[in-house]
C-alpha cells in the first residue's frame, strides 16, 4: 500500500476545497446521518438566521459551536438530523423592504398603489418575500465552506403555509389553556407597552431587552405648585419638587406619587442659589432671586442638598401625611371629569434617585398606568400613534424623540424652555442611563398605552424558573443569573404586531357577540377557501435505477423495481397517511411509482388511478444513461435545458407544464374537498408543487423543496397565501349567527422562531401517530443541544423556553423546557475589544479568512480563543500562530510518517496497535488513550474549550517529543522489528487522532484519515465516487472511506500506563532542568558534556533518552548530588505541568559537569558540521533517502576523529579532503571561529 504523497507546504484552503467536492460527490453528510439508527437519536435545533443580511464572523462562531457537538454525537453512534431553517418574517425584513422601496412609514406602505391599501400591502409583502433571499447564496456558501453540516436542501421556512399552520396550532393550544380564574392565557388588553412609532408597532419585553443603549439625556428638577393647606403647613409659595428624565411626558401628568414609608420635609432655602443649565445655550445659569420658596422633598434628598445649600427644615412628616394634597397642573390638558392633580401612594417610589416624588402620566409608563387604574385617574394621551406631541403645548406636531440641530430631543427642549419661562424649572443636568431603542430600526422607544394581545407569562414565572432547573447552561452562571433573573421578573408577552409581513395572528372575533376563536389549522377555514382538495405529493421509494444512477422515463424500459429499502420507506410513509382520511390515489404508470402506490393503496383500501400525465420527465436520448452523462450536456440546468432539450428529444418545459396543468385542472373541476395522494417522481412533483404555488419556470427547479425518495408533501390544490391581506378576507360564521373577522395584527417574529421545534416538521399536520408519540414521550422534544450568542437569552432561548412551558401546561409536550443543553456564546469583537461594524471599518470577512488560512484554522481559533461565554477579541494576526502551533505541527507529523512509510513500503494491518517493547511507543499510545478518554468526557459535558486544549498539548507531545525522539528509528536502513513497531505506532496514533479531531477540524481530519486508511488513488485526484476496501476495516468492505463515517475513538484502558506517563513527565522535567543549566552557562546543546548527576533514581530506564537530549556522555544516578565538585552546576528539578504554573521540587536535583575537554570540543564541532551538511541537503532539494558525497577543507582533526559519525548522520558515502568536481552546492562556515568549506554532490 502506497500512501498519497504529502506536500510539506500544503495550502490548507486548497485542500479543503477538494475535500468539499469529495463530500458533495459522495454525499458524506447524508451518509453520516443515515448510518445510525433513529432509535438512538440526538436532537439538535438550528436557530433560523435571516438571509436578508450578509453572514459575518459571529455567524461562523455560532455555527462552529453548533457543528462540533452533532459531529461528535454522530461518531458516537447517535442519529443527529440537522434541519436548516430560515427566519423570513418580521421587522428586520420589513425595514429592508422599506429601504428598497424608498418608504419611510406605514402610511407610505399602504399607499404604494395610491388609494388602494389592500393592493399596496400585497406589493409590499411581495417585496418582503423577495428580500429574504437576497443573501441566500452567501449564507449557503459560508455554511458549506466552513463545513457546518446541516440539511440546507430541506429547510424549514417560516413564511411557508405549512410552517404558519403549525404556529397557528401552537397559538390555539395556548389560547385554549386557562389560568386558575378560568381565563385564557391569551388576552387582549389596554396596557402601556414599549412602542416604536417609526415602525408603528408594539415590542415584547425580550425584544426591548436586546436594544438598550447608553445615552446622555436631559433630566430636570421641576416645581409643581401645591395648593395651600394650612393644616399641613403649606402656603401659596410651597412646591413639590419632582425629578424626571422624560420632560415630554409632563403634559400627560395627572398625579404625583410618594412612598407611604418615606420621610418627607418642607425646606426653606436661605442662601446659595440653585444652579441650573440654560435650556437654550446649555450653559449654567443662576435661578433669579425671588422671595424664599418652600419645597417639599424627601429627607434623604434634603441630606444631599446640605452639601451645596443652606436651608431650614420647617416641618417633617411621613409620606402618608401628604396623601390627597392637591397641586396646580403644569398644563391644561385634562378634558375629563375624573379627579386628578393630587398626591397618591406608589409602592415603586424610592429615594435612590430623585427627590422621592414621582410624576404620574398613565399613558406613558407601566407603573403610572397601574397607579392610574388603582386611583381611577384619567389617561391623557398627549402623543399620537405616530409619536408626535398632540397636546396644545410647546412642541405640538413634533416627534417626541426626534432630535433638533443641536442634538437634543426637540420636544424636550421646548418643554424645558417653557418651564424655565414659567420659573418652575429648578435645575437641568445631563443624566447618563440605559435607554431602550428599537432592536431593528434604532429609533428610541416610548412607553405608550395601547390595545395589544398578550400571553400571561407573569402568571407562569414560577413554572418558567422551575423548568429552567432542568437545563444545563454553559456558562453555568447564566442559569441563575442573566436568564434566571429574567424569568423571575418576566412580563406578559405582547405577541401582536401592527405590521404586515408576519404570521397572521389566528384569532377571529365575532362583530356581533364578541365571541373569540383561535383557528389552529387550514382545515378549519377550508370551506372559506373554496373547499380545495388536499394533495399529498408522494415520491416513489428508492428504486433500482436510483441505486444504479440510471435515468428512466421510457415505458418500454419500465423494469426498475423498488429496492428493499424503497419498500421500507413506503411502508413507513403509509403510517403517516393512514389517519389522513385519504379519498383517492393517482399514480404514474412507471413500475417504481406503481409499486409505491400499491403498497399505500393496499393499506388504505383504495383503488389506484393511473395517469400518464404523472410520469417522469421524458429523457429522450438520455433514457437509460446516467445522471452524470445528462449533467455533462446541461451543466447549468435548468437554464440551458430550456434551449437545448428538443435537439436531444428531451421533454420541454412547456410540454411538462401543459400536462401537469391539465392534470391539476381536471382534478380540481372533478373533485372538491377531497384528500388525494399523487404518486410520481422527483422533478414532476417539484414542478407540480411550483405550478400550484404559481411560480415561474426557474423557480420550478429552484424552489426550496425537492422531494426525497419515499416522502410526502401536503399542499392544497388551490394556492392560498395565508399572509395579509388575503387572510383578512376569510370570514367565519359565529354560533350567534354573526360574522367573525380576523384581528388585523401579525405575530411577534420571535414567536415564529420559538415554535420551530414543532413547526419545522409541520406538526401536527404531517406527523404520524408514531411521531406524535415520540414528541409526547420526549424522543423528539426537547432538544439535546442548542447554541447561539448570549443576547439570545432575551430572544430565541427565552421564546423556546416560554412556548415549551406554555405547551407543557396545555399537555401537548412532555416537558416545560425546549432544550437540555445550551452553549451561550460571547460576542465577537475586534482586536481592541470594540463591536464590529461596517461604519467603523473593523468588520472581518470570514470568507476572506478561510480563503487565506482555511476553515479548520478559523474554527479552531474560535474554539480556543477563550471560554465560550466570554467576549472574543478577534486578532487576525493570531491565525498564523494557530497555524504554527497546531496545524503545521500536526501536518509535519503526518508528512513525516507518509514520507518514510512510502520509502520503506510500510503496510498497515487491521490491528496496527500490536504489542511493542519500546518505551516511547508505549508512552505515546498510553497518552493517546488518556486523551481519548478525557476528550470524550469533555465533549460529553459540552466542554469544547478544555477538549481542544488537551488535543493541542497532545499534538505538541507527539511532534516535539515522540517523533523527535523516534526519528532515528525511522531513519535507519534496516527494516527491523523496532522500525516496524515505530511505523505501526505512529500510524495508529495519527488515525485515532484524526478521528478525535474530526468534530473540531473536519477537513484536516478527513485528509489524514483517508490517506492513511485508503489505498491509492487519492479521492482528490479523480472523478466519481471512490469505493475501496480499507485495510483497517477488513478486507472486501466496499464502502466510501471517510473519517465522518467512522466511530469516535474508544479508550483502551489496558493501553494506559499512568506510571509510565508520570515517569516520562519526570524525564522531561529532568531534561528541561538540564537545558536550563546549559542556557545559563551559554553552552549549546550540540556541545557534548561529560556527565549528568541526579537523585531521580526511578528514571534509570530512560537514561539513554536523557543522555541524547542533553548530549551528555554519562548519567550518574546518586542518592545525593555532589556539591563539592566545582565543575557541577546544580539546579532543583523544574517542572512545568501546564502553561499556567511552574513547580520547583527541591527534593529532586539535577547537576551537569560543564567542563569541556579538548575531545568534547572536537565532538561538538563535529555535530555543528553535521547540522550544516543537513541544511545544505535541504537547500539542494535532496530527498531524505538520497546518498551523497562530501568534500571539505578545514577542521581536519574533526573529520579524522569523527568522520564515521558525520558520514552516517548525513548519508554520505564518502568524506574526502579537498575539492569536489561538479558539486551541487558549496558553502563556507565558521565553527568556533575556525573556517571550514563543505561541498556536496548527490
Amino acid at each position: 500500500m502506497a500512501f498519497k504523497k504529502v506536500d510539506p507546504k500544503q495550502s490548507f484552503p486548497k485542500m479543503e476545497e477538494e475535500i468539499l467536492k469529495f463530500w458533495e460527490k459522495n454525499k458524506i453528510f447524508e451518509k453520516s446521518v443515515e448510518k445510525n439508527s433513529p432509535d438512538k437519536s440526538f436532537i439538535f435545533y438550528e436557530g433560523p438566521p435571516s438571509a436578508n443580511g450578509t453572514p459575518g464572523l459571529h455567524h461562523v462562531l455560532a455555527r462552529a459551536f453548533k457543528d462540533v457537538i452533532p459531529r461528535y454525537k454522530t461518531m458516537k453512534g447517535y442519529r443527529v438530523e440537522r434541519k436548516a431553517g430560515w427566519d423570513t418574517h418580521g421587522l428586520p425584513v420589513e425595514i429592508q423592504a422599506e429601504k428598497e422601496l424608498g418608504l419611510k412609514n406605514k402610511q407610505e406602505i399602504e399607499n404604494i398603489i395610491p388609494g388602494n391599501p389592500r393592493e399596496s400591502i400585497i406589493e409590499f409583502n411581495k417585496k418582503c418575500k423577495e428580500s429574504v433571499w437576497k443573501y441566500k447564496d452567501e449564507w449557503e456558501k459560508l455554511t458549506e465552506r466552513m463545513a457546518y453540516w446541516v440539511d440546507m436542501k430541506n429547510p424549514y421556512i417560516t413564511y411557508e403555509n405549512r410552517y404558519i399552520e403549525s404556529v397557528w396550532w401552537v397559538v390555539a393550544q395556548i389560547f385554549k389553556t386557562k389560568n386558575k380564574k378560568g381565563e385564557s392565557l391569551i388576552y387582549k388588553g389596554h396596557k402601556v407597552v414599549p412602542y416604536c412609532y417609526r415602525c408603528g408597532t408594539t415590542l415584547s419585553s425580550h425584544e426591548v431587552a436586546q436594544g438598550y443603549q447608553k445615552v446622555k439625556d436631559n433630566s430636570i428638577f421641576v416645581k409643581f405648585k401645591a395648593k395651600p393647606n394650612p393644616e399641613k403647613g403649606i402656603d401659596d409659595n410651597t412646591y413639590f419638587l419632582v425629578w424626571t428624565t422624560t420632560p415630554w411626558t409632563l403634559p400627560g401628568n395627572v398625579a404625583l406619587a410618594i412612598g407611604n414609608n418615606i420621610d418627607y420635609c418642607i425646606i426653606e432655602i436661605l442662601s446659595g442659589r440653585m444652579v441650573g443649565i440654560d435650556a437654550n445655550k446649555l450653559k449654567e445659569y443662576e435661578v433669579p432671586e425671588i422671595h424664599p420658596e418652600r419645597i417639599i422633598i424627601s429627607k434623604k434628598f434634603a441630606e444631599k442638598l446640605k452639601e451645596s445649600r443652606n436651608f431650614n427644615i420647617l416641618k417633617e412628616f411621613s409620606g402618608k401625611d401628604l396623601l390627597g394634597l392637591e397641586y396646580e397642573p403644569l398644563y391644561d390638558t385634562n378634558n375629563t371629569d375624573k379627579k386628578s392633580y393630587y398626591v397618591v401612594e406608589g409602592d415603586f417610589v424610592t429615594t435612590q434617585e430623585g427627590t422621592g416624588i414621582v410624576h404620574i402620566a398613565p399613558a406613558f409608563g407601566v407603573d403610572d398606568s397601574e397607579i392610574g387604574k388603582k386611583y381611577d385617574l384619567p389617561t391623557l394621551v398627549t402623543v399620537d400613534i405616530k409619536g408626535r406631541m398632540s397636546a396644545d403645548v410647546p412642541g405640538k406636531g413634533i416627534l417626541v424623540k426626534n432630535k433638533n440641530d443641536k442634538g437634543e430631543y426637540a420636544v424636550d427642549h421646548l418643554i424645558i424652555e417653557d418651564l424655565q419661562k414659567k420659573n418652575i424649572l429648578l435645575k437641568l443636568e445631563k443624566y447618563e442611563h440605559d435607554y431602550p431603542f428599537c432592536w431593528r430600526c434604532d429609533t428610541p422607544l416610548i412607553y405608550y398605552a395601547k390595545l395589544s394581545w398578550f400571553i400571561r407569562m407573569s402568571e407562569l414565572s414560577g413554572e418558567l424558573v422551575k423548568n429552567n432547573e432542568n437545563i444545563n447552561w454553559i456558562p453555568e452562571h447564566i442559569k441563575e443569573g442573566r436568564f434566571g433573573e429574567w424569568l423571575k421578573d418576566v412580563k406578559d408577552w405582547a405577541i401582536s404586531r401592527e405590521r404586515y409581513w408576519g404570521t397572521p395572528l389566528p384569532i377571529w372575533v365575532c362583530e356581533k357577540c364578541g365571541e373569540t376563536k383561535a383557528v389552529e389549522s387550514i382545515e378549519e377555514i377550508r370551506e372559506q377557501l373554496g373547499n380545495p382538495n388536499k394533495l399529498f405529493l408522494v415520491r416513489h421509494g428508492e428504486a433500482e435505477n436510483n441505486v444504479k444512477n440510471i435515468l428512466n422515463s421510457d415505458l418500454s424500459k419500465n423494469h426498475y423495481h423498488l429496492t428493499e429499502n424503497g419498500e421500507k420507506q413506503i411502508k413507513d410513509l403509509t403510517k403517516i397517511l393512514e389517519d389522513k382520511k385519504i379519498d383517492l390515489i393517482f399514480s404514474s404508470p412507471l413500475l417504481r411509482a406503481r409499486e409505491t402506490a400499491e403498497i399505500i393503496a393496499n393499506n388504505l383500501k383504495l383503488q389506484i388511478i393511473e395517469d400518464d400525465r404523472l410520469s417522469e420527465f421524458g429523457q429522450g436520448e438520455f433514457d437509460g444513461k446516467t445522471q452524470e452523462e445528462f449533467d455533462a450536456v446541461f451543466p447549468t440546468w435548468p437554464e440551458e435545458i430550456m434551449d437545448k432539450r428538443e435537439e436531444f428529444g428531451v421533454e420541454t418545459e412547456n410540454e411538462a407544464r401543459e400536462r401537469f396543468s391539465n392534470f391539476l385542472k381536471e382534478i380540481n373541476e372533478k373533485y372538491k374537498n377531497k384528500n388525494i395522494i399523487i404518486v410520481s417522481h422527483g422533478d414532476p412533483l417539484q414542478f407540480l408543487y411550483s405550478i400550484i404555488q404559481e411560480r415561474d419556470r426557474v423557480e420550478a427547479y429552484r424552489n426550496d423543496w425537492y422531494p426525497t425518495k419515499g416522502s410526502a408533501k401536503i399542499i392544497y390544490s388551490k394556492y392560498f397565501d395565508l399572509h395579509k391581506p388575503f387572510i383578512d378576507d376569510v370570514k367565519l360564521k359565529c354560533a350567534c349567527g354573526g360574522e367573525m373577522q380576523r384581528v388585523p395584527e401579525v405575530l411577534d417574529v420571535w414567536f415564529d422562531s420559538g415554535s420551530m421545534p414543532l413547526a419545522q416538521f409541520h406538526y401536527p399536520n404531517e406527523a404520524t401517530k408514531e411521531d406524535k408519540e415520540k414528541i409526547e414521550s420526549g424522543k423528539f422534544f426537547p432538544a439535546d443541544y442548542i447554541s447561539e450568542a448570549i443576547d439570545q437569552t432575551r430572544g430565541w432561548f427565552y421564546t423556546l423556553h416560554a412556548i415549551a412551558t406554555l405547551l407543557n401546561k396545555s399537555g401537548k409536550v412532555p416537558t416545560g423546557y425546549a432544550y437540555r443543553n445550551v452553549i451561550c456564546l460571547g460576542h465577537i469583537l475586534d482586536v481592541k475589544g470594540k463591536k464590529m461594524s461596517k461604519s467603523k471599518g473593523n468588520v472581518i470577512d470570514p470568507m476572506e479568512v478561510m480563503d487565506e488560512y482555511g476553515a479548520d484554522m478559523l474554527r479552531w481559533m474560535l474554539f480556543t480563543i477563550n471560554q465560550p461565554g466570554l467576549p472574543k477579541c478577534f486578532d487576525i494576526r493570531k491565525m498564523r500562530e494557530v497555524m504554527n502551533r497546531v496545524f503545521r505541527m500536526l501536518w509535519n507529523s503526518y508528512y513525516f510518517f507518509v514520507m518514510y512509510a512510502n520509502i520503506d513500503k510500510f503496510k498497515p494491518t487491521t490491528n496496527n496497535q500490536q504489542p511493542t517493547t519500546n518505551l516511547l511507543d508505549k508512552w505515546i499510545v498510553s497518552e493517546l488513550n488518556v486523551l481519548i478518554k478525557n476528550v470524550d468526557e469533555k465533549l460529553s459535558a459540552y466542554d469544547i474549550y478544555s477538549a481542544t486544549g488537551l488535543i493541542e498539548k497532545f499534538i505538541d507531545n507527539l511532534s516535539n517529543w515522540y517523533i523527535r525522539r523516534s526519528r532515528k528509528r525511522f531513519w535507519k536502513s534496516e527494516n527491523d522489528e523496532d522500525k516496524n513497531q515505530a511505523y505501526r505506532t505512529l500510524h495508529y496514533v495519527l488515525v485515532e487522532l484524526s478521528k478525535l479531531m474530526a468534530p473540531f477540524t473536519p477537513f484536516i481530519a478527513e485528509e489524514i484519515y483517508r490517506n492513511l486508511t485508503s489505498p491509492q488513488p487519492s479521492p482528490y485526484q479523480g472523478e466519481g465516487e471512490i469505493k475501496t476496501p480499507s485495510p483497517l476495516q477488513g478486507e472486501g468492505r466496499d464502502e466510501v472511506v471517510s473519517v465522518h463515517l467512522a466511530e469516535f475513538p474508544v479508550t483502551d484502558e489496558k493501553l494506559i500506563d499512568e506510571i509510565l506517563n508520570k515517569q516520562m513527565q519526570n524525564v522531561r522535567d529532568v531534561i528541561n532542568t538540564g537545558l536550563e543549566i546549559r542556557a545559563s552557562e551559554k553552552i549549546k546543546v550540540r556541545q557534548p558534556l561529560a556527565f549528568l548527576e541526579t537523585n531521580c533514581k526511578d528514571l534509570e530506564l530512560f537514561k539513554d533518552i536523557i543522555k541524547e537530549e542533553l548530549n551528555v556522555k554519562k548519567i550518574n544516578f546518586v542518592e545525593r548530588v555532589n556539591r563539592e565538585d566545582k565543575n557541577l552546576v546544580i539546579r532543583d528539578l523544574y517542572s512545568e505541568p501546564n502553561k499556567m504554573t511552574a513547580v520547583i521540587d527541591i527534593t529532586k536535583q539535577v547537576a551537569i559537569n560543564t567542563e569541556i575537554t579538548p575531545e568534547l570540543k572536537l565532538e561538538g564541532q563535529a555535530r555543528e558540521v553535521i547540522r550544516h551538511i543537513q541544511e545544505m541537503r535541504k537547500e539542494a532539494g535532496y530527498e531524505v533517502d538520497n546518498r551523497i558525497k562530501v568534500c571539505y577543507t578545514g577542521l581536519l582533526g574533526v573529520f579524522d576523529k569523527f568522520g564515521q559519525m558525520i558520514a552516517k548522520e548525513t548519508l554520505a558515502d564518502s568524506l574526502n579532503k579537498g575539492k569536489l568536481a561538479d558539486a551541487d552546492l558549496e558553502k563556507e562556515f565558521k565553527i568556533n571561529g575556525e573556517k571550514i568549506k563543505i561541498l556536496i554532490k548527490r
